[in-house]
């Protein structure tokens, strides 16, 4: 058998590993209770289940955005302890986690190595657009209906638009600029394939970047930087 260490004994043993007090289990039950319910919001399924065609002129242009690594951001499964653990060591005031092997804080690479987004370029400068400019934007690049989209935004009280409609838009402009292609007509079918990479790139960014709390709508104030589709590999 193994000797004890010098000048332990059973009774310092027994002090390490006392039970704790009745006011200790009252306070950790009173903390259990005031700490706030985390809640997991994953759109992974709707970013999977989101059809890419395989056509040159919707590829150049996702390509070209430098925006198409987060079609493959998602997860299917997460520890939610583990994600807890991670919220109750995060502290706003120097934005890193406190963990017991040190403070560990997220850099601009850490989020163009996991998201394979772009970190240099120009800064996003927007505020929030009133419900009317919100719905001029739905009808004029996303192609809705203007009572269809003054209803949209009163649904969703602001300037936003639903994932389900923005589906519905990506694939009815989808069929239409094949029909129109096929038909002949350059300007409808290039109308529509505008439309059609918008309604995406902001189901995209909806769904994977800026996510709402509503788990519903994206807000129609990022439109703005898919308006010409040529430039939004220059945002930051």
């Amino acid at each position: 058998m193994d000797e004890a260490p010098a000048g332990s004994s059973f009774g310092s043993r027994s002090r390490l590993a006392r039970a704790p007090s009745s006011r200790e289990v009252v306070r950790e039950e009173e903390e259990e209770k005031e700490r706030p319910t985390i809640k997991s919001v994953n759109h992974a399924r709707k970013i999977f289940s989101l059809f890419k065609p395989q056509t040159q002129w919707f590829n150049d242009v996702v390509s070209g955005s430098r925006l198409g690594g987060l079609y493959m951001t998602g997860y299917s499964t997460i520890s939610h302890d583990i994600q807890g653990a991670f919220v109750e060591r995060w502290h706003k005031k120097t934005s890193s986690f406190h963990l017991p092997v040190g403070e560990l804080t997220i850099t601009l690479r850490d989020v163009a190595y996991l998201l394979h987004l772009p970190i240099r370029g120009r800064l996003l400068n927007h505020s929030r657009i009133q419900r009317v400019g919100a719905i001029e934007g739905i009808v004029d690049y996303l192609g809705m209906d203007p009572n269809m989209a003054d209803y949209e935004c009163r649904a969703t009280s602001g300037a936003h638009i639903t994932f389900s409609n923005l589906k519905e838009l990506y694939e009815n402009h989808l069929v239409a600029a094949a029909e129109f292609e096929q038909e002949g007509d350059r300007l409808f079918t290039e109308y529509h394939r505008a439309c059609t990479l918008r309604c995406w790139f902001m189901l995209l960014i909806g769904i994977a970047l800026f996510v709402d709390k509503s788990k519903t709508y994206v807000d129609m104030t990022y439109l703005q930087y898919f308006i010409d589709l040529t430039t939004v590999d220059q945002w930051n």
